[in-house]
C-alpha cells in the first residue's frame, strides 16, 4: 500500500548558514570545529550549539538521525510486532518478525495496526505520556528492533514525544508499518524540541 505525502517545494524549506572554525581541512576525513564555547566537536555539535542559543530558538537538541523514531515505533507498536502470525518468528533470537519491511507485515496485522495507529493519532498529552511510560515499564530490557535501552530513557524521550504530538507520531508509525524498509532510513541528523512551545524540528546538517 502506498502512502501519499505532500511535498514542500525547496523554497519552503528553511536554510540556515552557520560559521565555525575548522580544526582540520583534510579531504576524506570527518571535519571538526571549535564551537562557541571553544570546545571541539563535529559539524552536528556545532549546529546543536547554534539552535540551543536563546537568540536562535532556545531549542534542546540531539544528534540521532533515525534512532528516535525507531525507538518510538518499537515502543508503541511492540504488541503488533510480536503478534502470533504464522512463520513470522523462526527462532527465539529475532528482534522483529520476518516480514517486517515487506507488505505482508501490515496486511497480516491490518486490523490491529490500524486500531493502534488511531489510538496514537487521537491521543492527547496525558494519553501519550501514559503510552510511553507503560511501554517502558512493561518492555524494558527486551530485544526489539530499533529500541536502544542504553541510549533512551523515559525521562529523555517523553518530552520529545509530546512535542511531536499524536497525529505526527501516528503517521510515522503508519509509514513504518506499511513499508519499514523504505521509511525507516534517511531521516535528518538532528531532532530539536522546545517544551514551552510544544514544537519540534528536524534538521539536516551539511
Amino acid at each position: 500500500e502506498t502512502i501519499q505525502l505532500k511535498k514542500k517545494s525547496k523554497e519552503r524549506w528553511g536554510h540556515v548558514s552557520i560559521e565555525g572554525n575548522p580544526t582540520n581541512c583534510v579531504v576524506g576525513q570527518k571535519s571538526y570545529f571549535f564551537g562557541w564555547s571553544n570546545d571541539m566537536g563535529s559539524v552536528e555539535a556545532l549546529a546543536l550549539e547554534h539552535y540551543e542559543d536563546e537568540a536562535n530558538g532556545n531549542w534542546r537538541g540531539v544528534h540521532c538521525e533515525n534512532g528516535l523514531f525507531h525507538m518510538l515505533f518499537g515502543l508503541l507498536m511492540a504488541d503488533e510486532l510480536f503478534m502470533e502470525v504464522p512463520h513470522a518468528f523462526q527462532t527465539y533470537f529475532q528482534d522483529a518478525p520476518m516480514d517486517l519491511g515487506y507488505n505482508e507485515f501490515y496486511l497480516k496485522r491490518k486490523d490491529a495496526i490500524d486500531k493502534r495507529i488511531e489510538q496514537i493519532r487521537g491521543a492527547d498529552n496525558e494519553k501519550l505520556s501514559s503510552l510511553i511510560l507503560t511501554s517502558f515499564a512493561t518492555l524494558k530490557g527486551l530485544r526489539i528492533r530499533g529500541v536502544n535501552w542504553d541510549r533512551w530513557t523515559s525521562q529523555t524521550i517523553l518530552p520529545m514525544t509530546l512535542c511531536i504530538g499524536g497525529q505526527a507520531l501516528a503517521l510515522v508509525c503508519e509509514c513504518f508499518s506499511k513499508n519499514y524498509r523504505h521509511w525507516s532510513g534517511g531521516l535528518p541528523d538532528l531532532f530539536l524540541w522546545n517544551v514551552e512551545r510544544t514544537e519540534c524540528k528536524l534538521v539536516e546538517v551539511k
